[in-house]
């Protein structure tokens, strides 16, 4: 297949169009194609290209990227979930008005979601999050077509998380319990736990279908959403489920996402496209040991995209680390180089550094202000505390020169999920490459193309061990490799 251009006006780049021809030569090969593609290929302008030929969905993770697609492309169909779509006609989130009140769209037919939605239905090539089109392509029997999946290497872990569900024992439950004349201890039985989960389905929808309250119903709503993926789920591959009571909760989460929802999503064949594609990834989005797949690096130069190691002089376990010292290297590191700097580190760092830090210039977030902290850090520059903001963040030129990452992100051994991933076959590559792409994915958030150019620092100690790791693996490419710089401080 010979693939053109994006219709966008502006020209492929020699990148791009080497991607696309190896895509042009592979496109008959049975199953799904994985294309390695780092930050400054322009992943948006390779799939699509794709799209306008070969036809198909877009599906994306974040609905971010939704809107950036759409800003590149208006022509685009775009759709989201229900709850970014207001229902003028009964003043709820559209999929709450559809699920309590059957709206189909309005008296008027000018709904945004049902005209989006019935314009993917009937074939058009639209832009999606994941979980619109499962919800979609479920609910009207759509066999998965051509999918281009962009960041596809968060999307095991969201399947995971949406079929995953704590079942805390409120009144509710433990009306359903009594009724089903279970015990608590009687749901790490399959088929009680099935039970369970349908009659809490059962009696939420009831309470939705008398509720007027709006905060109230789209609470109801989410219950049953969530408790009816994780019985898909569950249903499915049972074994592959860890169920075990954490503080009075029942946990089920999945080790693996579950092949029915992944079937759905990716179907048999697909383009799926990241700049972190590990092999374990690659193996849990196509349920095979064997793919094709070719990462093709970045094209921005080395000395543009340096990840500089300034080891602090101490532990980064929870006991051993020294917020004050962190505190104060990112101050040292901002005076030198007084630019738009980005602080990658989590929620709880970040309140434990806000003891230290009292400069103005420094802009602190919530999880409910996320988006009004990055925006003003792009119209006023300065230091912005940035926490789960490693994906989706487009800082490109002189939005962002630097960026300090305060420490590696390792998930936690302690979680009972983690635990039981880890101990897999494949747990050390999991655990080692899950780390890998955190920090990979953060560093890409500033230097965007090749004229770009930015330094990021990372503080962390452990960071050398770590990294020879990687290399062992076999996880990380020669054009990370490429960018680090090692040194005893700054």
């Amino acid at each position: 297949m010979r693939f053109t251009d994006d219709n966008s006006g502006r020209p492929l780049r020699p990148i791009q169009r080497e991607i696309l021809d190896w895509a042009g030569e592979n496109w008959n090969s049975k199953g799904h194609l994985f294309i390695g593609a780092g930050v400054g290929a322009g992943k948006s302008a390779i799939l699509r290209t794709m799209q306008l030929k070969a036809g198909g969905n877009l599906v994306t993770s974040q609905n971010l990227l939704i809107d950036q697609y759409k800003s590149d492309y208006p022509a685009l169909n775009d759709l989201k979930g229900g709850a970014h779509y207001p229902c003028a006609e009964y003043g709820v989130k559209c999929d709450v008005g559809s699920a309590r009140y059957s709206c189909k769209g309005g008296v008027d037919s000018c709904c945004q979601y049902q005209n989006n939605r019935e314009a993917f239905v009937q074939g058009t090539p639209t832009i999606l999050n994941l979980m619109s089109f499962y919800l979609n392509s479920a609910r009207f029997k759509l066999r998965p077509g051509l999918m281009y999946l962009d960041e596809a290497h968060s999307i095991p872990s969201l399947i995971r998380t949406i079929t995953s569900t704590s079942i805390k024992f409120g009144s509710l439950e433990k009306g359903v319990l009594n009724k089903l004349k279970y015990q608590k201890s009687d749901l790490v039985s399959e088929i009680k736990l099935c039970q369970f989960l349908r009659a809490k389905m059962d009696r939420l929808n009831v309470l939705m279908s008398k509720e007027k309250d709006p905060d109230k119903l789209d609470s109801y709503y989410r219950q049953i959403e969530n408790t009816d993926y994780a019985l898909q789920g569950y249903e499915s591959q049972p074994e592959q489920y860890s169920i075990q009571f954490i503080d009075g909760a029942l946990k089920v989460f999945p080790l693996k996402a579950p092949r029915k929802f992944m079937d759905r999503i990716i179907g048999e064949g697909g383009i799926l496209t990241s700049a972190t594609l590990l092999p374990h990834d690659m193996r849990e989005l196509s349920g095979k040991d064997k793919y094709t797949f070719r990462d093709f690096g970045t094209p921005i130069p080395a000395a543009n995209r340096q990840l500089v190691h300034v080891p602090m002089p101490f532990g980064f376990s929870f006991h051993e680390i020294q917020p004050l010292g962190i505190a104060e290297k990112i101050m040292d590191l901002y005076k030198k180089n007084p630019v738009p700097t980005v602080v990658h580190c989590t929620y709880g760092m970040s309140l434990r550094l806000r003891e230290h830090l009292f400069d103005p210039r420094i802009i602190w977030h919530t999880k409910e202000d996320k988006g009004e902290a990055v925006a003003k850090f792009k119209n006023e520059g300065g230091i912005l505390m940035a926490c789960g903001l490693s994906e989706g963040l487009d800082l490109k030129g002189e939005l962002c020169r630097q960026q300090i990452i305060v420490q590696l992100s390792f998930p936690n051994i302690s979680d009972a999920f983690v635990a039981k991933r880890r101990a897999l076959a494949d747990g050390s590559e999991w655990y080692l490459g899950e780390t890998f792409k955190t920090l990979a994915q953060a560093l890409g958030r500033s230097t965007r193309g090749e004229d770009d150019y930015s330094t990021t620092y990372i503080l962390d100690s452990r960071f050398p061990n770590t990294f020879h790791s990687w290399k062992k693996l076999g996880i990380i490419s020669k054009d990370f490799e490429s960018a680090v710089v090692f040194g005893k401080g700054r």
